[in-house]
């Protein structure tokens, strides 16, 4: 080798972090400081996430939603609106807000009792499922889709329809004769 190089062991001066105070070895070369980090990884993603943060909930955004997130759709609608105007948030996120903080309504999942599909196909045919729903104190929906279970038609059959009386008596006469009523 040449007389006038020389060769220096590297120096590790060892680097912590700044948030946590973990040594950071996350340098070019192994065993080498690093020379530009100043936080470790794990500050770091953190820092990261709340960096990207693009909504931050204000305590008086929440005191705001717990007192007038109540009543009807168009209760609810009118608030909407006033705290996207006042935020500037979308109305999923308000939304969101509201549910985490147990504003929303719950749906009630409980099961049928077989008194009360008993009773629901007593009524088929002879109310709407809107009746139906109110005597069994479910939602209409909770209804309907009980109905599409069962397999049976929901529709209320007062009378007869055109359908009927031309599946009875013919096409061409009752066609005529009904709108000739009508």
């Amino acid at each position: 080798m040449g007389a006038g190089i020389t060769f220096k062991e590297p120096v590790c001066s060892s680097r912590s972090c700044e948030q946590c105070g973990r040594q950071i070895d996350e340098g070019g070369c192994p065993g080498q400081p690093s020379t530009l980090a100043r936080f470790c990884l794990t500050c770091r993603g953190s820092r990261r996430r709340q960096a990207r943060l693009k909504y931050v909930w204000k305590p008086e955004y929440d005191a705001y939603l717990t007192a007038h997130y109540y009543g009807g759709l168009n209760r609810r609608f009118q608030v909407l609106n006033r705290l996207v105007r006042e935020t500037g948030f979308p109305r999923w996120q308000i939304k969101k807000r509201a549910a985490s903080l147990g504003l929303t309504m719950h749906q009630d999942k409980r099961p049928w009792t077989a008194e009360e599909v008993e009773k629901l196909e007593g009524w088929l045919g002879k109310v709407s499922a809107a009746t139906i729903a109110k005597r069994l104190g479910r939602t209409e929906s909770s209804v309907v889709l009980k109905i599409k279970r069962l397999g049976v038609s929901r529709r209320v059959c007062n009378g007869y329809t055109m359908r009927d009386l031309e599946a009875c008596l013919g096409e061409y006469p009752v066609k005529s004769i009904i709108q000739s009523c009508i």
